[in-house]
């Protein structure tokens, strides 16, 4: 895995084991939001709205930052737009009472 993003690990590294914990948290909470969302449940919608504008907020302060996230060859400033198209696809689904 770390082949594909070496700059990452370079970071991460000297964290040791610890750096894996935020990790654990991460996929636990995200198990958890998509257990939720898929029973149709209001607080699922929303702890997946909130993941989805965390992960907006973190590409914004990137690109701030003059940060180069790339992921798959993209830089970080075109990440914004699927971003943005799954948290409007989340509100639209909240208003027309499908949850």
């Amino acid at each position: 895995m770390w082949e594909v993003n070496p700059r990452a690990y370079n970071q991460l590294a000297p964290c040791g084991k610890t750096a894996g914990i935020p990790f654990v948290l991460l996929g636990i909470t995200l198990a958890f939001s998509g257990v939720g969302w898929f029973k149709r449940r209001v607080w699922g919608w929303r702890l997946v709205v909130i993941i989805i504008v965390t992960q907006v907020l973190a590409n914004f302060v990137t690109a701030l930052m003059g940060g180069v996230a790339v992921f798959c060859g993209q830089r970080s400033e075109l990440l914004f737009q699927p971003a943005k198209s799954r948290l409007c696809s989340q509100i639209r689904v909240r208003d027309s009472g499908r949850f």
